[in-house]
């Protein structure tokens, strides 16, 4: 027969059970952070899965929208890709007294507009019967959005600049920059790509135009320039100082670059054309430059399945 544990015993086997215990559902601080981190990296693959198109493509080249400035197909020499070209003229020629411009989330038109883009290059804008002008309108701002979030940073700010655009905000000065802050800004934009240069000007530009007709499409500057800003990847302030003073900061000559002259390169007989004045992008240059773009993205999937066979 089993001896009755004593009180003693027992009390002593109870305190090493409560211990045990506890040390099981413990976790020290480091090994519950690498849980969390975990937990959190699954909750963005599977957001950003949800959210697809607004997420910028891990492959090079895995789409138009993706493809980079620098890799693009510039028919006429002006630096900004057709796609984007096509989409804010769209806008530009028929949308912008809409209401709701660039305000209006991700839609069915916008999405299906994009896989058409992606997978048709003969397909025009303002020629596709499948969806009415209203309709249309509203989706480019939005594939312009997407196109936008796609690219690599235009422009990374300089401590100096945030500083003194920061200043000038908190000044309240009713009289625009100082000449000071002005050529600052013009000398840190003369250090990026032509590339770069010219979109970010093409952008800021159509911007203004957007918000000159704020009465009929109720966009406000601080929200235009929040949500482009978010876009691309910069800060609300920076965009707004772009945006705002697009005349002084971007070269008004159709010829000139950001260093005052022709950028290097020639398309054709056309030199490369940074400045700030842009015809309009033609139904044929369009076709063109995305049936060139797709046929590089075909090559370079073609190559990377023979590299892993």
């Amino acid at each position: 027969m089993k001896k009755a544990k004593s009180k003693q015993q027992e009390s002593s086997e109870n305190v090493a059970k409560s211990s045990s215990s506890r040390h099981k559902s413990s976790t020290s601080p480091s090994v519950a952070r690498k849980g969390k981190e975990k937990e959190i990296k699954r909750d963005r693959t599977s957001s950003g899965k949800k959210r697809g198109f607004w997420r910028r493509s891990k492959k090079k080249h895995a789409s138009i929208f993706a493809v980079p400035l620098t890799d693009a197909v510039y028919p006429d020499g002006v630096l900004v890709p057709v796609v984007l070209r096509m989409l804010i003229q769209f806008i530009d020629q028929h949308g912008l007294d809409k209401l709701g411009l660039y305000s209006s989330n991700s839609s069915i038109t916008a999405i299906s507009l994009r896989n058409t883009i992606e997978e048709d290059p003969s397909f025009w804008l303002e020629t596709d019967a499948n969806f009415g002008t209203e309709d249309k309108i509203l989706a480019a701002s939005q594939l312009v959005r997407m196109f936008l979030r796609e690219q690599d940073v235009l422009l990374e700010e300089s401590p100096e600049l945030a500083d003194a655009i920061d200043k000038e905000l908190e000044s309240g000065s009713t009289h625009g920059p100082d000449s000071a802050l002005l050529d600052l800004a013009t000398s840190e934009l003369a250090k990026v790509s032509a590339h770069s240069y010219t979109t970010m000007a093409f952008v800021c530009r159509h911007a203004q135009r957007v918000l000159a007709h704020a009465s009929s499409n109720g966009m406000l500057g601080t929200s235009l320039a929040s949500m482009l800003a978010e876009d691309m990847r910069m800060r609300q302030e920076l965009l707004t100082f772009l945006i705002g003073n697009s005349d002084e900061v971007f070269d008004a000559d159709d010829d000139d670059g950001p260093s005052g002259g022709v950028a290097e390169g020639v398309v054709g007989s056309q030199p490369l054309r940074t400045g700030a004045v842009f015809e309009d992008c033609t139904q044929e240059m369009y076709q063109a430059s995305v049936a060139a773009a797709m046929a590089v993205m075909h090559k370079t999937r073609a190559l990377s399945m023979t590299s892993a066979v």
